[in-house]
């Protein structure tokens, strides 16, 4: 960690004048007053931020002897976590446009007050800020930026049960096709203390198997706060990087990889924001335990069990206080050539409150019969034929489905689908009452990488997959709609609608 106090040899001081309006750094308790801070559209006034112990100081702009204006308000980017500092005073030195990118332990400990229209309309309560970039994960290669592609991300604190010890998580994969709070474990804090669920006297792992990878770690207790909505005392699960317990065979069985560390898995952590209230439910508490879910392990033994619903990883919506009902990604157009850290929102509750209303969005119910291989799915019409598995996923980067007009990639989209011009295609998917038209593009993604190789978010790409009984709806389908995800409860049936 490089704190602010040691760029002193590196820049010109000058006197503290009262006529600057400087920000306060205490390098004893980390502490930052802020006479005055943008954020959006919203100014926020006397803010007072406890940076932690693991930001960084990333640039020192500009000397005391610069010409560049010094401006008096700071300006803070929620999407990169980064506040920009027009003049902060330590002891008796004045830096100017300091740059520190906040780290996972800092807090907003007070704000005085707001002013400016964003103050109501940037941060209600249940709306959280996505992104589309290149991830926390990124490759120098000659000439241009790998990262992450159609990939949306959010910020998570999280938080030891019913403490103020807490710390956030950036660069979150938010994902409608699975349900329950999932974190690499290199991504926490040493003094993070989450308790483990325990079962007969063992600590309870979890294996999540994905198509050609899994994730396999711990489930502990936290609180999960995104927003303004709390999530108090949930089970989540902690993905081991190196964990002490060796992966049970019928976890890895499936021949996929194990995508356990922030560099194989391409986020710092998942949230499953999907139909379904847990990430196994009803069919985990039963006896004998299904394989490939929970485990009790002791060393390096460990053994599938049942587990009661209490103690499963839920889908953090349904227990928040309030708007707990489901969700509503909303993304802008990106052209057709894609676009660079495309910004939209992530909103909790539907019908809840002003916010979130349906409206005159399309309604499709999902199937409900858990003996059904069809089960959480709805009915995609492609082709003339009749894809009964389909499904929305905003953890997918594509659109996946089967078509022999697609061809396959061999330069930078490799694996992807190229076909030779670009496709203008139409489907129909349809629910258990109701159906509504799609029209999509499909374009050439050697091409689109070639010609803009920094894009991170295209509407347009697509995945030649095996003829089966699925069509998977991923981000490009989210683009420039709003698409809600109602969670099933007791009382309503799972649905998607846009």
């Amino acid at each position: 960690m490089k704190i602010i106090s040691t760029y002193i040899a590196a820049i010109v001081s000058i006197m503290l004048s009262s006529s600057l309006y400087a920000d306060t750094y205490n390098t004893s308790t980390h502490i930052l007053i802020i006479p005055a801070i943008q954020s959006g559209l919203a100014t926020y006034s006397d803010v007072s931020v406890d940076l932690g112990t693991d930001y960084q100081v990333t640039a020192v702009q500009a000397s005391a002897a610069s010409d560049l204006p010094i401006l008096t308000v700071d300006n803070y980017d929620a999407f990169n976590n980064l506040l920009t500092i027009p003049l902060v005073s330590v002891g008796d030195q004045i830096y100017q446009n300091v740059e520190v990118k906040l780290g996972r332990t800092f807090q907003v400990l007070s704000v005085g007050g707001c002013t400016g229209v964003g103050c109501s309309a940037a941060t209600p309560v249940n709306v959280a800020p996505l992104i589309v970039d290149n991830g926390p994960v990124s490759l120098l290669l000659p000439g241009q930026l790998v990262g992450s592609t159609n990939v949306a991300f959010t910020t998570v604190t999280l938080c030891q049960p019913g403490t103020s010890n807490c710390q956030n998580i950036d660069h979150v994969l938010v994902d409608t096709g699975s349900s329950g709070f999932r974190v690499i474990s290199s991504q926490l804090a040493q003094n993070l203390n989450l308790p483990a669920v325990m079962s007969s006297g063992k600590a309870v792992f979890e294996c999540l198997q994905y198509v050609s990878s899994f994730n396999w770690g711990s489930v502990n207790m936290a609180d999960v706060k995104i927003a303004g909505e709390v999530a108090s005392n949930i089970p989540i699960q902690i993905i081991n990087a190196n964990s002490n317990n060796s992966v049970p065979r019928s976890c890895s069985r499936n021949g996929g990889a194990a995508t356990n560390t922030v560099d194989t898995f391409g986020a710092n952590g998942i949230l499953g924001i999907g139909n379904l209230p847990y990430d196994c439910g009803d069919v985990c508490t039963t006896s004998p335990p299904i394989p490939a879910a929970y485990y009790s392990c002791s060393g390096n033994t460990c053994q599938s069990i049942s587990l009661p619903l209490a103690q499963q990883v839920p889908n953090p919506i349904v227990r928040f206080s309030k708007d707990n009902n489901g969700s509503i990604i909303q993304l802008p157009e990106v052209p057709f050539a894609g676009a660079s850290n495309v910004q939209g929102v992530l909103i909790f509750g539907i019908g809840t409150q002003s916010n979130n209303e349906l409206g005159n969005a399309k309604v499709i119910t999902l199937g409900t019969n858990t003996l059904d291989a069809n089960y959480n799915a709805f009915t995609t019409i492609y082709n003339g034929q009749k894809l009964t598995g389909s499904f929305v996923d905003s953890g997918t980067s594509a659109y996946y489905f089967s078509d022999s007009l697609l061809g396959s990639c061999s330069g930078l989209g490799s694996g992807y689908a190229c076909p030779k011009s670009n496709l203008s295609l139409t489907a129909t998917n349809q629910g258990l009452s109701s159906s509504s038209t799609v029209n999509f593009d499909v374009a050439n993604a050697d091409m689109l990488f070639n010609n803009n190789y920094n894009a991170t978010a295209f509407s347009n790409l697509a995945v030649q997959t095996a003829p089966g009984s699925s069509f998977d709806w991923g981000l490009p389908f989210f683009y420039g709609r709003s698409v809600f995800t109602g969670i099933q409860t007791s009382t309503s049936l799972p649905y998607i609608a846009y």
